[in-house]
């Protein structure tokens, strides 16, 4: 072999494994964005997370995510997990909220698990693979406030409140915070009537959450751009369908905090670029965080 034939082969495999160290150092950003989210990767209370953020997230993708987690808060916590508290939506990507004092026994099967409850339902109901989600310990005692008057008058200068309607117990006791609190989850989870208010007559949602506040009291989210729907007969409606199934649960005056949606951030899609698809998703995601937290 001649020299001039031996440096193009070298050229050649130089060329290669440059290609190859380019496409694992890509693949590599790529997994690690969606190991934990970017606007979660430095947040210590995080300590799993699951799932992918998808290269176009549109108005119809974000729909999906919130009509998912709304049809989630209605099953009962027994179907998840016995260290599952909670679960809500925030930046589209899905908290789930685990007891803390089951951190020495919940492992990295046990997180799979919860995830794939998830995942499964929210195919089967929406089409999302790979829905997001972080996973977060919580701490009963840091997360019950004081129930009672206090619990109404801690948000009424709030921009997003409409009105409440019953009454929030005294109540002192952790114990008995949470035995309330899974009361009126059994409410939300056996409450019929309200599929008439999900959507209006042209397929837009008008309820965006339904679920149990940690404050002590049940909400109803609003479509905020959809004002119009709502009105004090509306809310009386609703009212009167949960009060009903809490009178059977034994809850008289039911607390119910009635509410806007708040305001989405503009449409963000990515297009997806060979090559260049992740670094471009790490943009747009830090474009979007910092619009959403300014």
């Amino acid at each position: 072999m001649t020299i001039r034939k031996r440096i193009i082969v070298q050229l050649i495999l130089i060329a290669l494994f440059a290609s190859v160290f380019l496409i694992a150092t890509v693949n590599a950003i790529e997994n690690d964005s969606n190991a934990c989210f970017e606007e979660y990767e430095n947040d210590p209370e995080i300590f799993a997370c699951r799932g992918k953020l998808p290269d176009i997230m549109d108005k119809e993708w974000n729909n999906s995510i919130k009509n998912c987690w709304l049809n989630l808060t209605r099953m009962g916590r027994s179907e998840f997990d016995s260290s599952f508290r909670a679960i809500s939506s925030r930046d589209r990507i899905l908290n789930v909220y685990l007891n803390s004092d089951y951190q020495d026994e919940v492992d990295e099967a046990r997180i799979d698990k919860i995830y794939n409850i998830i995942e499964n339902y929210c195919e089967e109901q929406e089409g999302i693979s790979e829905v997001p989600v972080v996973f977060l310990w919580q701490d009963d005692e840091m997360w019950f406030p004081e129930y009672g008057h206090e619990s109404f008058e801690r948000i009424q200068n709030e921009s997003w409140l409409i009105t409440t309607r019953g009454t929030v117990p005294e109540i002192d006791e952790l114990s008995e915070k949470i035995a309330w609190t899974d009361k009126l989850t059994k409410v939300t989870e056996n409450v019929e009537g309200l599929e008439q208010y999900y959507y209006d007559l042209y397929g837009e949602r008008t309820v965006f959450g339904f679920g149990v506040h940690l404050n002590g009291y049940i909400t109803v989210e609003f479509n905020s751009e959809t004002p119009e729907l709502i009105n004090e007969s509306v809310i009386n409606d609703i009212y009167q369908i949960i009060d009903e199934k809490a009178e059977e649960e034994g809850i008289n005056d039911v607390p119910v905090v009635f509410r806007w949606s708040e305001k989405d951030i503009e449409e963000t899609e990515i297009e997806a670029t060979p090559g260049f698809t992740s670094i471009m998703l790490v943009l747009g995601l830090a474009l979007v965080i910092g619009i959403r937290r300014a």
